[in-house]
């Protein structure tokens, strides 16, 4: 993913699964972080059955 601050590629911080309670769905989440400008972005996938 591009930094939307400096459009460099931004690093993988984390891989993990969330959940909401209130629709009982699982979600791929993914934490990216662009070191130069400090920016994070979370991005959260539906999980696929």
């Amino acid at each position: 993913m591009k930094c939307p601050v400096c459009s460099e590629e931004m690093a993988i911080k984390t891989e993990d699964t969330s959940s909401d309670s209130k629709n009982n769905r699982e979600y791929n989440r993914t934490v990216f972080w662009c070191e130069g400008d400090d920016v994070w972005v979370k991005v959260e996938v539906p999980k696929r059955e």
